[in-house]
């Protein structure tokens, strides 16, 4: 948990310039490894413990357009490439609380 909470940090850290393009290809390489650990937990939950809820619902189609969105290449502009790993490190930060939530009793990850 501290390795992904630290990448959300340091991709949302304020900058005075915007990361060039190089930049932000090898800086969206942590959040999607860690996308690929937390999806799958997520898609877990979905199947048992939020079966049939909108929650499901809503997590499904979020983890599909999340993997459509780590299937596309970055954009050519080094700004929509940074906003980019931006919004993938804001879903990460999102799965990871889904993970970690506890559930009926569960004690906190």
């Amino acid at each position: 948990m501290d390795a992904i909470q630290a990448t959300v940090a340091h991709v949302l850290a304020p900058r005075r310039y915007v990361p060039g393009l190089r930049t932000a290809r090898q800086q969206r390489q942590a959040p999607a490894r860690h996308i690929e650990l937390l999806a799958p937990i997520a898609e877990q939950r979905t199947r048992s413990v939020w079966a049939g809820s909108e929650t499901a619902h809503l997590v499904v189609a979020g983890l599909a357009c999340l993997r459509y969105r780590l299937d596309r290449r970055l954009p050519i502009s080094a700004d929509a490439a940074w906003t980019s790993v931006q919004v993938l490190a804001l879903q990460c930060q999102a799965l990871l609380a889904l993970a970690t939530v506890p559930l009926n009793g569960e004690a906190h990850r």
